[in-house]
């Protein structure tokens, strides 16, 4: 299985992908401030989401590290996938991380 991996740096790019491949976007993240990741917009007859998981950096109290959402090409076609930076007491995002899926 062909994984295609995209950070922060793929923002507002365009991704080329075949049906089957998975996509993993890392994006950097420290739950205890508050601010988490969460997907605003995914096209689910295109891209099916296998997973969404956060990996500590380190083992230090209040410490960031990755969130990893893992998502599977199963459909030919073109999607936006929109992921954005919030918190719960907020209404608008901090920030928003947005790649379109062509296959």
């Amino acid at each position: 299985m062909t994984v295609i991996v995209i950070n922060k740096t793929f923002s507002g790019k365009e991704i080329k992908s075949k049906k089957g491949e998975v996509i993993e976007v890392q994006l950097e993240e420290n739950p205890t401030t508050g601010y988490i990741w969460k997907i605003q917009s995914i096209n689910d007859k295109h891209l099916h989401l296998i997973e969404d998981k956060f990996e500590k950096a380190d083992n230090g109290v209040g410490s960031g590290g990755i969130k990893t959402f893992r998502l599977e090409n199963i459909s030919e076609g073109s999607s936006e996938l929109q992921i954005v930076l919030s918190n719960s007491w907020e209404n608008d995002p901090v920030e928003t991380f947005k790649v379109t899926i062509e296959s």
